[in-house]
């Protein structure tokens, strides 16, 4: 796993950013980039098209759905792994019907985040 995918953490913590890119880099992605919020994620994707994005629900400004609505809009293809807290089931099942192709509940493992990643780069679109 790993290699040259290209992926992008949007979310608000930065300490989040940093176990998603130890945990991704272990297994050897190379290009994992940070947007600390959703505008900042948008203007990310349309210039770098990434791969998979990963993105918290609860942010400041452009929340997660907000955040995911204008990414799929543009790419509806795009693989997105929500990352939420428990008790935010509404959110998630709002995004799984945007399109989203998995989430994550935190707090998560390395593993579990590297198994998610894994299922969705094999799920066919």
């Amino acid at each position: 796993m790993g290699g040259d995918y290209k992926i992008l953490v949007i979310d608000d913590q930065e300490i989040i950013f940093r176990m998603i890119h130890k945990s991704l880099t272990s297994v050897g992605f190379k290009n994992v980039d940070y947007a600390p919020n959703g505008k900042t994620g948008i203007e990310m994707e349309e210039k770098n098209n990434y791969d998979l994005i990963t993105c918290d629900i609860t942010m400041p400004g452009l929340n997660g759905i907000e955040t995911v609505t204008e990414i799929l809009k543009k790419n509806p293809s795009k693989k997105i792994i929500m990352v939420t807290a428990l008790g935010q089931e509404d959110y998630v099942k709002q995004a799984m019907k945007l399109g989203i192709k998995n989430y994550l509940l935190k707090p998560f493992s390395p593993d579990k985040l590297v198994k998610t990643i894994a299922t969705v780069f094999t799920t066919p679109v």
